[in-house]
């Protein structure tokens, strides 16, 4: 059984890991240290002669029996179970009867994710958004009943329309949390189908449930915090239905330290927004600019902040400075570019705007104005 196995995978080209043993736990650890092992009844010398590592034990145990001199099971069966146990809990002790089949290994099977695909042919063709959202609404109620069946919640849906030139319509509804509710997803439906034509007819509707989660019970009573959330993703659907996936975001604060790096957008609105950092900083513009503009600065000494400016082919004198504010990229980065001496400044008409100044010979931006 074992060779036809390894058989059956080395014509798809896999090279494979085996062993045959009485308890799933022992065959996998012989699979691993003991590659081709085949053992019946009597295991007790093949597990004798197995590393600590074929227990499966947290690398902080291993590494600590490792400096006591303790490098295979049958070293580590030759010591009291009483200070096993004192010394690294009683998960080891259960580890080692697990191995031998004394208790059960419990298996994890892998679950085939099921497939919600519906589908209406029409020996008519239909031409009016009212027919098609009708059958739309009844394939919808169905896939949400067996969804609700198989403890399910929907988070996307893919509709196509076949007219009778064969041609294909292909229609994507997606929701920022999972829900099953019926309402809710005819109206984004509709949302959806406004700017559809069926000049040509329609002669099948298919539709395929193509994300949804495991669902998850939620407390709705004494606060209506969860609620106001679903009333929220169902906002934000219809909008990004109406404008498109990219239209709603929110920013959220990144571990960066290049200002331009600070916040991103981030689509996924379920999600708690971070905390702004408690970190005095310096002030920061209201606008930032994508790209730093260049200008030209004349400054007492090079490392002075500038007297004045040249941008947009005016000058303007600076009346006060605050600076330097020195800011790097991360140790970590990839990037290489040169720390920026950023200046917080004021001109002679009251406008303020944040520059800084980079590499050798210096080279002056504007990368952002305040109110």
């Amino acid at each position: 059984m074992l060779k036809a196995i390894e058989n059956s995978f080395s014509k798809l080209s896999f090279s494979i890991q085996k062993a045959i043993a009485p308890n799933p736990l022992l065959a996998k650890a012989l699979a691993y240290f003991a590659n081709g092992t085949i053992v019946n009844n009597s295991c007790k010398t093949y597990i004798e002669h197995l590393p600590i590592e074929a227990l499966f034990i947290d690398s902080a145990i291993t590494d600590e029996l490792d400096d006591l001199g303790v490098v295979t099971i049958g070293a580590l069966l030759k010591l009291p179970q009483g200070m096993l146990i004192k010394r690294f809990g009683i998960k080891l002790i259960q580890r080692i009867d697990q191995l031998r089949g004394g208790i059960e290994w419990p298996l994890t099977y892998l679950e085939e994710k099921p497939q919600f695909i519906y589908s209406e042919h029409f020996t008519s063709p239909i031409r009016t958004h009212e027919c098609f959202v009708n059958v739309a609404n009844l394939l919808i109620e169905k896939a949400l009943g067996h969804l609700v069946a198989h403890y399910f919640s929907l988070l996307s849906m893919t509709i196509w329309l076949t007219d009778t030139l064969k041609n294909t319509i292909e229609i994507t509804i997606s929701s920022s949390c999972p829900t099953n509710n019926f309402k809710h997803w005819c109206e984004l439906l509709l949302l959806k189908a406004q700017d559809l034509s069926f000049n040509d007819g329609i002669d099948n509707i298919k539709l395929e449930l193509t994300q949804f989660d495991r669902t998850k019970p939620q407390q709705s009573h004494f606060s209506q915090q969860f609620e106001h959330h679903i009333q929220s993703s169902f906002i934000t659907d219809k909008l990004r239905s109406r404008l498109g996936q990219d239209a709603v975001f929110h920013l959220r604060i990144t571990e960066r330290h290049m200002p331009e790096y600070g916040v991103m957008k981030d689509f996924v609105l379920t999600k708690k927004l971070d905390q702004a950092p408690r970190i005095k900083l310096p002030p920061r513009p209201l606008r930032l600019f994508e790209r730093p503009i260049p200008i030209n600065v004349i400054a007492m000494l090079p490392d002075n902040p500038p007297a004045k400016i040249m941008w947009k082919q005016h000058s303007f004198n600076i009346l006060h400075a605050v600076g330097p504010e020195r800011i790097e990229n991360e140790w970590w980065s990839n990037i290489n570019e040169p720390y920026r001496d950023y200046f917080y400044i004021e001109d002679e008409r009251g406008k303020r705007l944040w520059v800084y100044s980079s590499g050798e010979p210096k080279s002056w931006f504007i990368h952002g104005v305040f109110a």
